[in-house]
């Protein structure tokens, strides 16, 4: 048997070490992959608080305006006398 097959026989055997360390990268990347699902979701959840109340600011905005037509009425009502 060549030297280098003996090598790589020995080195193809799993030992307790391989597996922890094989549980330790795992566990590491399952870490890494749920803190960057959980920053993602909170990204989601900023942006929807913000764009709900910038949407709900303009509603506020529009709902405390005169309407358009009173303005251009109100306006008619200035330059021809009230009736």
């Amino acid at each position: 048997m060549d030297p280098w097959d003996e090598l790589f026989q020995e080195h193809l055997k799993v030992s307790a070490r391989d597996v922890e360390a094989s549980e330790r990268a795992l566990s590491l990347f399952n870490a890494r992959l749920k803190a960057q699902r959980n920053r993602l979701w909170y990204t989601f959840s900023a942006a929807a608080a913000c764009f709900a109340l910038i949407g709900g600011a303009f509603m506020y905005q529009q709902q405390t305006a005169p309407l358009p037509h009173t303005v251009a009425y109100e306006a008619y009502s200035q330059v021809n006398g009230a009736w």
